[in-house]
């Protein structure tokens, strides 16, 4: 019930008076003296440059996404991440990411409806697999041990993989229609539902979900406070994880509550607290310059070549699933060549291609935190299996990794993990992945070292 529950928040919005500037695509936060204190963008409508001052920001511009293959995530590009970044921002975790599963042939949703109604995962042999690598939940597993399944099934010659929905009653389909009825539709179209019967299987495959309802992220305290005086943020633009770097699904929705509630209440008492901001005139002007950049390149390079040179990079199932340092490596080369020679050459054809070629210069800069981090973390936990380091290390690796700019470069460090603080602790031990002991135990040839 998304649009009834936008539909609600609107009408709060307007209810309390407060100012919105729904038409203005923000590009940038506006920082001086180390403090954010305000953000630019411009007017998608009539192109008017647009400077906003502020004692407190708020990023909530949502999570980084890289317009995966999946329902309602073409939008969700990363941008809050990017512009703190760039603002000097401190960024933590940013090496796990939701992996999910969809149709390989047209974007769905309703996994938990369609898995809680009888789907089933079937590999190219028509062996149901998902028992081998979690006995107990099987399809209900979490997502990450789907992806990683899946990924595995495939690696050792047993693919493609189907979600088959042939053994569901009539009763069960209308209930379907009733709950997911757009992603029936599309089934019914295709040819997957004839009448009230699902009379074929359809192909699957992992799909990289990014940072979006948990993953890493903007780095907050218990405040919503960044490390920038000024600076908020919550939700998935935030660090989002509040079951750790897999853990269970449903988070999204309570973690965007609380965070937000948070955020804009301690946001409001900073502001009260402190003195009207300055701004820098000259950093106000670069960011002008670089706003509308891409309207003055009438000869570059089309931002959908650069988003999908982003996608390729790191889409791969040996990039994003069963990773190791050399195709990290191959990946990032990909990226750094696109930043180095396509992002500065962006052009747009109006306004509309303005907001894409900013979508494509934040894809490129945030993919790079992404595999930067990814070759950081040298162990496997939750969505990040890396075959080269299959094990969950929490002797040496119960740490976070954080990024931060330092000039012109990714600067990385490590922070212990504050176990002593948590009620439960976990075990100083180090044991294989989850989805890579279940490989061995079934005999699937997934290599790796150790």
């Amino acid at each position: 019930h998304g649009p009834q529950m936008m539909d609600s928040i609107a009408k709060k919005v307007r209810r309390s008076n407060i100012k919105v500037f729904d038409k203005v695509r923000v590009t940038d936060v506006l920082t001086n003296d180390g403090r954010v204190v305000g953000a630019v963008g411009f007017d998608s409508a009539t192109g008017e440059f647009v400077v906003i001052k502020s004692r407190a920001t708020v990023l909530v511009a949502g999570g980084q996404g890289f317009k995966t293959t999946f329902m309602g995530q073409k939008m969700v590009t990363g941008d809050a991440q990017a512009m703190a970044y760039r603002a000097g921002c401190e960024l933590m975790s940013y090496e796990f990411t939701q992996n999910h599963t969809c149709c390989a042939w047209f974007d769905t949703l309703g996994l938990n409806m369609l898995m809680g109604s009888g789907g089933i995962l079937v590999n190219g042999r028509g062996h149901r697999f998902m028992p081998d690598y979690d006995a107990e939940y099987k399809e209900r597993a979490p997502l990450e041990v789907l992806a990683g399944a899946m990924a595995c099934e495939v690696a050792s010659g047993r693919g493609p993989i189907y979600m088959d929905l042939t053994g569901l009653s009539e009763e069960q389909v209308e209930r379907l229609f009733r709950v997911v009825p757009l992603v029936c539709k599309i089934m019914e179209r295709s040819g997957v539902i004839v009448g009230k019967r699902v009379v074929k299987k359809m192909e699957w495959v992992p799909s990289f979900m990014g940072n979006i309802a948990r993953g890493g992220g903007i780095r907050i305290n218990l405040r919503c406070e960044t490390n920038l005086p000024g600076l908020f943020s919550a939700g998935d633009a935030a660090c989002t994880m509040p079951a750790g770097p897999g853990g269970l699904g449903g988070t999204a929705l309570p973690f965007a509550l609380t965070s937000g509630a948070r955020a804009g209440h301690f946001a409001a008492d900073y502001a009260a607290s402190c003195d009207d901001v300055s701004t820098d005139d000259d950093q106000i002007e670069t960011l002008r310059r670089a706003a509308f950049a891409p309207l003055q390149c009438a000869g570059g390079v089309d931002p959908e070549h650069v988003i999908l040179g982003v996608q390729e990079a790191i889409f791969p199932a040996d990039v994003f699933i069963l990773r190791r340092a050399e195709s990290l490596r191959r990946a990032l080369a990909e990226v750094e060549q696109i930043r180095e020679s396509q992002v500065p050459a962006l052009k747009a054809h109006d306004l509309h291609y303005l907001g894409v070629a900013h979508e494509a210069v934040n894809l490129a800069l945030t993919a790079e935190m992404y595999l930067r981090s990814a070759l950081e973390r040298r162990d496997s936990r939750g969505s990040h299996i890396r075959l080269d380091y299959p094990y969950v290390d929490n002797v040496d690796w119960l740490k976070w990794v954080i990024l931060a700019p330092k000039g012109k470069q990714m600067e990385f460090r490590t922070e212990d993990v504050p176990v002593e603080r948590y009620r439960m602790k976990p075990e100083r031990t180090k044991e294989l992945h989850p989805v890579l002991a279940a490989a061995q135990r079934n005999d699937v040839s997934v290599s790796w070292n150790g």
